[in-house]
């Protein structure tokens, strides 16, 4: 399917830029959407457009506008730079839980 051109890209495009913002992966979207992998690569070549459910998932994991997204007009993005801070402190933490849990397995071993 053609997607039409917008100032701001086609919904493929600000797709992949709110992925990449978010440094998220297509698989990581598809699990916390509920979608599939599959579902989530079509998007992002632009084969096929979400439904309204997919549109408000997505949205919401990316934490971005939904008219923005389908449609490339109204404001963007709605996380803030303390926000964007705050995920990669969760992700660095959970990082360091199992680097944590691995000497710890490693130091009982040797108990």
């Amino acid at each position: 399917m053609q997607q039409e051109k917008h100032p701001n890209g086609n919904f493929s495009s600000r797709l992949r830029t709110a992925l990449e913002n978010k440094k998220m992966k297509q698989k990581e979207l598809g699990k916390l959407t509920g979608l599939s992998n599959v579902a989530i690569s079509r998007y992002l070549s632009g084969d096929r457009r979400p439904g309204g459910d997919e549109l408000y998932r997505i949205a919401s994991v990316l934490g971005i506008n939904m008219e923005w997204l389908i449609a490339g007009t109204g404001e963007g993005e709605k996380i803030t730079d303390w926000q964007r801070r705050a995920e990669s402190a969760e992700r660095q933490l959970s990082e360091l839980k199992k680097a944590v849990r691995v000497l710890l397995s490693v130091v009982a071993i040797d108990d």
